[in-house]
């Protein structure tokens, strides 16, 4: 399902994490060391406030589960980082000595999208998966069947 939410969620993330780097920096503070509390805290804003239903509905247009009603050019302009924010954010951080000439923020942004996010199946490991699923609902029928014949032979009993 990475057809979008999960490229969003990430860089929005990752916008949240320079947004405090350079408050802090702003504030004469030292750059600032994120612990998992404030990851998590962050990790949640970014899915409550920047993912939107757009993204999310697109994800799934893509994905081919229903069509879309041709709005997908227009949302997917509010999911990305508008490139004057990201030259704002590169220069802040910049002017703090920070990073370097060399650093884009953009590369930082998509530091992962080429990431493999799932186990690529083969044709072997599918037809394997449904095999052992028929095996399994053939097995479940057939306990099914064994706990119906002991009903009814408890029942004749009874009689």
């Amino acid at each position: 399902m990475d057809q979008g939410v999960i490229k969003n969620f990430k860089i929005h993330y990752r916008k949240r994490i320079v947004r405090k780097i350079i408050t802090e920096l702003e504030n004469n503070q030292t750059m600032p060391k994120i612990n998992l509390r404030e990851s998590i805290s962050e990790i949640s804003k970014t899915w409550n406030y920047n993912i939107t239903d757009y993204t999310i509905r697109n994800s799934f247009a893509k994905a081919g589960f229903f069509v879309s009603n041709g709005n997908s050019a227009s949302t997917a302009a509010e999911d990305d980082i508008p490139l004057e924010e990201r030259k704002k954010m590169c220069i802040q951080l910049r002017e703090k000595e920070e990073i370097n000439d060399d650093v884009l923020i953009d590369n930082f942004l998509s530091l992962d999208s080429e990431a493999e996010t799932s186990e690529t199946q083969t044709e072997l490991h599918i037809l394997d998966s449904m095999k052992n699923k028929n095996n399994t609902a053939m097995m479940k029928t057939k306990m099914e069947m064994i706990m119906m014949q002991k009903s009814i032979n408890l029942r004749m009993i009874k009689c």
